[in-house]
């Protein structure tokens, strides 16, 4: 039930990309809905941010979660591995990284 709220949810959203810190996340959406016979929602892009984290800083080893907080000078924030703690973790990272990017084009 959430999943179809959900989806319908997503279809009004004219331009999104569904992002998540490494492929894990898709990957377990993807066999969710398969073995539940439930279509996959996301129709838009996947964005694997632990992948252009990684780019970003210059560097081929994969930055886990709390290491790119770190690496961003940011405590983490909330419980590991609890799904919301980590999108705004995951949101906190992303920012600092934009603003880091921003601050060297200008």
């Amino acid at each position: 039930k959430v999943l179809m709220s959900f989806s319908s949810w997503l279809e009004k959203q004219p331009d999104y990309d569904f992002c998540s810190w490494g492929d894990y996340d898709k990957k377990q959406f993807m066999q969710d809905c398969e073995y539940h016979g439930i279509a996959y929602p996301f129709t838009g892009n996947h964005r694997n941010l632990k992948a252009e984290f990684s780019v970003a800083m210059g560097n081929k080893k994969r930055f886990g979660l709390g290491a790119a907080i770190r690496k961003m000078g940011l405590e983490f924030e909330g419980t590991a591995h609890r799904g919301i703690d980590d999108a705004r973790n995951i949101a906190r990272v992303y920012r600092q990284l934009l603003r880091s990017h921003n601050e060297r084009k200008n």
